[in-house]
């Protein structure tokens, strides 16, 4: 990895390269140890405002890191124990060796379930009371993300892949806002798929291309971060969190949760192929997952009674 010899100065790998050959571990652990560490850095460089300093890391730092690996990179279960335990021994080292005061991981707990619990859909209460809160902070980007994610049930992969051309409407920012408008979404193996975009997802993307336009920002990407590059996932991700916090929701709400929500709420209106052809499912078998009730659908059936 060559990534891993410009990092070996900074943050004390050198020193923890040299703590884990002492340690008598087999040089591709040292590398998969190093490179995990590594991809912590970068991880937190993309998510925070600060520079990485393992000084300043917590532990709820580590458990976004967690979950993040497996809302978002999807990563399976001994994927995931290795980063922790990489990250474990690195932090174990700069408190031994008395670089940092306190150690972030130390009750930081492995997977121990041998499955990944799925993020699950949002009741409506949630929903709605989520909805408010991004109208309320008035952001026209985030808005803009969040009415792509829960109204086209975007993955996130293709949510930050958008670009400008993928968007069929009228473009004219002065006017009104269009009266019909589809996006072309590039999913999974390169599979190609239209989505129509209703009222509510064209007056977000006019609002934010509006606020695009005024801070003369050219990039054939939809949505851009402030430095005004094409959004990585792990951008993404740190702000939809940030509303969720807000909320103090279930930590088992994530991004995937409003794809979720975009495949319960369209099978309740349509069939199953439709709803299956619109998420980008290759086979009806993954959206027959969301016709499972839920605790609240069976209550409200039985209220109706």
């Amino acid at each position: 990895m060559q990534k891993r010899e410009l990092y070996l100065e900074k943050c004390f790998l050198n020193e923890f390269k040299e703590y884990l050959t002492e340690e008598d571990k087999a040089i591709r652990t040292i590398n998969d140890y190093l490179d995990n560490v590594i991809l912590f850095i970068e991880y937190f460089n993309q998510m925070e405002t600060e520079e990485f300093n393992p000084s300043i890391i917590v532990p709820v730092d580590i458990i976004d890191y967690k979950s993040f690996c497996q809302t978002t990179l999807n990563l399976g279960i001994a994927s995931i124990n290795l980063r922790i335990a990489s990250l474990k021994s690195y932090f174990s080292f700069l408190y031994l060796d008395e670089k940092i005061e306190k150690n972030p991981t130390e009750k930081i707990k492995k997977l121990k379930d041998g499955r990944i619990l799925e993020p699950k859909a949002f009741d409506e209460k949630t929903f709605r009371t989520l909805r408010r809160l991004y109208y309320r902070e008035s952001n026209p980007l985030h808005i803009c993300i969040f009415e792509l994610l829960c109204c086209c049930g975007l993955r996130l992969s293709e949510l930050v892949s958008i670009q400008i051309n993928d968007i069929r409407m009228n473009m004219n920012l002065d006017g009104d806002t269009p009266r019909t408008g589809e996006l072309i979404v590039h999913g999974k193996g390169d599979k190609i798929r239209i989505i129509p975009l209703n009222k509510d997802v064209r007056i977000a993307i006019i609002n934010w291309l509006q606020l695009r336009k005024m801070k003369k920002i050219d990039c054939p990407y939809l949505l851009i971060s402030e430095r005004k590059n094409k959004f990585t996932p792990n951008g993404i991700y740190r702000i939809i969190m940030k509303y969720h916090s807000k909320l103090d929701l279930d930590e088992n709400y994530a991004v995937h949760s409003y794809r979720h929500y975009f495949c319960k709420k369209l099978l309740k209106v349509t069939d199953i192929s439709t709803v299956a052809k619109l998420a980008g499912h290759s086979s009806i078998t993954t959206t027959q997952r969301y016709t499972a009730a839920d605790k609240k659908d069976m209550e409200d059936a039985i209220n109706k009674l």
